[in-house]
């Protein structure tokens, strides 16, 4: 599990950790000559830039907007600019960079022939306006005070007179400028509304003539008379109409019955056109009273009286003479009808003729009321506009400029440029950042591992244990040195034992081998100190000394050059149990490397590995193997191959952090991962030693250096 786990946290940790600080401090810490350099360098050019740079000096004059110009009458329609809003602001103040204004500056000031403002011609020739009015372009800033109408005219110049001179001709030239520029548009305007007002008085004289004539067109009084009396003269024609269309009906219906009844008096009395003929009224009426007379006989007389008689005959004759006269009346009814129909058709006639005229009347009456209008409304736009053009007559020459000086430029007798404790500093802090960065790209060009946290962020494998760099005292020997059994770094490597056997016990992976990227990092170091903290914790422990080239252990060990070794072994010149020496302690055991064999690479076969790794473990409970850098020589990767463990040693600020992930991955290739990294000759005065040291810290240096037991 634990090699699965390691596969995995090498194939991630080639894109390295987080940012590690401690990383760049030491590297900055460990090149503070080259930051200190390039500080001194960057103080020294900014003293050269201000040694060779020629002061410039600024003058301010400072401008209020006020938010309308103020105005004896009104003059809404002449200039409408109003200054209370910020884009206007704005375009008030970019005005003061425009050509025409810069270069009315130039002429009052004649400055393409001032010889103070222009630098010399380095041909001798004269400067033109051009010339001068880029030049001053370049001098001028201008702004707008953030939530103000307040405007900063700023002038610079080498010359500090100069830049008071420009600033303050730069803001008097620019009201001058509002001035004639208002004074045109106001020329402008008044030669438009005096074309337009002469237009209008001729219009207006067209119109009255034509006025004036609707009267005499209709031939009668005022037109709005001459329209009321031929309305009335309609309503007259149409109430004759309908009265004649009245009687025409009635005469029709009374005809129909007539017609029907024309045997029968009694029927035809009882039509009102026949009652109102005149051959039939008065008999009817004669004969309505000789009736009421008959009555007043009979209350005096009887029936047979001769008065009485007599009057029954004579309404018997008027009857009889009625009837005679309703008959006749009925055959005359025919024409009554006719006649009837002739006047209706007449007044008929006539009410279409006047409705005709009417609205001929009322079509001139609506032309006349809209001359009428349009000539009221060009009356007054005419009357507008002579007022207006009195009113641009009067304002012509007041001062009607929303801007005023507020403050005039003052010379100074300070530069504005350049700023000597600005430059001084921003190159000492710009040669500072330039000395941190090149020693940080320094240091990750040629990039180290040097704390335990990078060395598990860069390589992404466990940190066993992290040895402090210890230096060799006066008088002690190379064996001395190399096999510890008290102390810190000793104590550390009893915790890098506990470390290994708890992830290897499990797994019964009972050969370890110990390994490094590049020579000199302390692998022989840790093989043995690692095997002599085995053989204390109680396995029987045998260390090989699979440097074959270098045999670096058996050397130090003081080997007979006559004893045989693992090499022998291999080679089958030895057995095992003649070539395994005693160590300096119980469970401890030794297998040099031997010194009989002249190409010992040809000895590593995995055959000959697997029967003396086999033996050993028949023999022991733990095998230590001490082999050659993983980059130098193949050797440790034909051993990887059959050791159970690896155990990979990074020397602090040595190792390079490309070789140790490039020997990692090749013992991943071959199958053995890396179980874990033993970091060693970590500096004692940085920080992370303590992820260890301190822990030891607690026993104090009196238990230390007697061996006291640390809890791990």
């Amino acid at each position: 599990m634990d090699n699965i786990s390691n596969e995995e946290n090498l194939s991630i940790s080639s894109s390295g950790g987080g940012i590690d600080w401690s990383e760049y401090l030491y590297a900055v810490k460990k090149r503070l000559w080259l930051v200190a350099l390039t500080t001194i360098l960057g103080f020294g050019c900014s003293i050269v830039y201000l040694a060779r740079t020629t002061p410039v000096y600024a003058a301010r004059s400072l401008l209020q907007i006020d938010q309308k110009a103020a105005q004896v009458v009104r003059m809404d329609s002449v200039e409408t600019t109003d200054a209370r809003y910020l884009d206007v602001l704005n375009t008030l103040v970019e005005t003061i960079h425009s050509r025409t204004l810069l270069l009315r500056v130039v002429d009052n000031l004649n400055l393409s022939e001032n010889a103070d403002f222009l630098p010399k011609s380095a041909n001798g020739m004269p400067y033109s306006k051009g010339d001068a009015l880029n030049v001053l372009s370049g001098c001028i800033k201008v702004g707008l005070r953030k939530n103000t109408r307040l405007v900063d005219v700023v002038a610079e110049h080498q010359s500090p007179e100069i830049a008071r001179l420009l600033a303050d001709a730069i803001a008097k030239e620019f009201i001058r400028f509002g001035n004639d520029q208002r004074l045109a548009s106001s020329q402008s305007a008044n030669e438009f509304i005096s074309d337009e007002v002469g237009k209008l008085r001729e219009k207006l004289r067209r119109a009255e003539e034509a006025l004036q004539k609707f009267p005499e067109v209709m031939n009668t009084g005022p037109l709005d008379q001459a329209v009321d009396i031929y309305t009335d003269q309609l309503k007259d024609f149409s109430a004759r109409f309908s009265t004649a269309r009245g009687d025409r009906i009635a005469l029709e219906t009374d005809q129909t019955r007539a017609t029907e009844n024309e045997n029968t008096p009694a029927e035809l009395l009882k039509l009102p056109s026949i009652v109102k003929q005149p051959m039939v009224a008065p008999l009817l009426a004669t004969l309505m009273d000789r009736e009421s007379n008959l009555i007043v006989l009979g209350q005096q007389y009887k029936s047979k009286h001769p008065k009485y008689i007599t009057a029954v005959a004579e309404i018997e004759s008027l009857k009889a003479s009625l009837n005679q006269k309703a008959m006749e009346a009925a055959g005359l009814l025919a024409t009554a009808c006719a006649i009837a129909r002739d006047n209706e058709a007449k007044l008929e006639k006539s009410m279409h003729d006047q409705e005709l005229v009417l609205a001929e009347r009322n079509r001139k009456m609506l032309d006349y009321k809209v001359m009428k209008r349009d000539y009221d409304a060009d009356r007054a736009l005419y009357e507008s506009m002579q007022a207006r053009m009195k009113e641009i007559d009067v304002t012509k020459g007041i001062d009607g400029s929303p801007i005023k000086i507020v403050d005039s430029a003052i010379a100074s007798g300070v530069p504005v440029r350049p700023n000597r404790l600005q430059s001084m500093t921003l190159g000492s802090l710009l040669g500072l950042g330039s000395g941190i960065l090149g020693a940080i790209g320094i240091n990750m060009v040629r990039r180290r591992l040097r704390t335990v946290t990078q060395v598990e962020n860069l390589i992404g494998l466990p940190v066993l244990g992290a040895l402090e760099k210890r230096m060799k005292a006066g008088g002690e020997s190379d064996r001395d040195f190399l096999l510890q059994t008290k102390g810190v770094n000793f104590e550390v490597f009893r915790a890098l034992q506990a470390s290994i056997a708890a992830r290897v016990t499990k797994e019964k992976r009972r050969t370890i081998m110990v390994t490094s990227a590049t020579p000199g990092e302390g692998k022989t170091y840790v093989s043995a100190n690692l095997a002599i903290a085995f053989a204390q914790s109680g396995h029987k422990t045998l260390l090989i000394d699979a440097d074959l080239h270098k045999c670096t252990f058996s050397r130090i060990l003081g080997a007979d050059k006559n004893q045989p070794g693992f090499m022998d072994v291999l080679g089958g010149h030895a057995r095992l149990e003649d070539a395994i020496l005693p160590g300096e302690m119980p469970g401890l055991y030794y297998l040099t490397c031997g010194l009989n064999s002249q190409n010992p690479a040809l000895l590593l076969t995995p055959a000959a590995l697997q029967t003396v790794f086999d033996g050993a473990l028949k023999e022991f409970d733990q095998i230590i193997i001490d082999t050659p850098p993983v980059l130098a020589l193949s050797d440790s990767l034909i051993i990887a191959a059959k050791a159970q463990t690896v155990c990979f040693v990074v020397a602090s600020g040595l190792s390079r952090c490309k070789a140790v992930q490039r020997a990692c991955k090749m013992l991943l290739e071959v199958g053995n991962p890396p179980l874990g990294i033993a970091v060693n000759s970590v500096a004692k005065d940085w920080d992370q030693v303590g992820y260890y040291k301190g822990y030891y810290g607690y026993y104090g240096e009196a238990d230390v250096k007697s061996g006291a037991k640390a809890q791990v």
